[in-house]
């Protein structure tokens, strides 16, 4: 006669033992699909968290960009102050009829 349970396994010493292995390898797979799905999920926000900081890195970078470009339109409409500056102070120079840099 065999002893079966409803599982399939022997209801022997032998067959409580595959039972019990079967129910821990069961046990283990559950916990290592959990373990994955989770894993999946973190992948997921990791990967958000990774294109938000991109964009935000573009952003930037377009932002340093018109600074730069800012600066340097500054930078020569100064140079070019100057050099009119310059320029009416030589005009002036001339007109008072004393040469540059002195007194004569």
């Amino acid at each position: 006669m065999d002893d079966r349970d409803a599982t399939g396994a022997t209801s022997g010493p032998g067959g409580r033992r595959d039972l019990e292995r079967f129910q821990h390898l069961d046990a283990l797979v559950r916990r290592l699909v959990e373990r994955f799905e989770g894993l999946r999920a973190e992948r997921s926000a990791l990967r958000e968290q990774l294109e938000q900081r991109d964009q935000k890195i573009r952003s930037l970078d377009l932002r340093i960009l018109e600074l730069n470009q800012t600066r340097q339109d500054t930078a020569k409409r100064l140079d070019d102050l100057i050099a009119r500056l310059d320029q009416l102070d030589a005009q002036l120079e001339t007109q008072l009829g004393q040469g540059p840099g002195g007194d004569s």
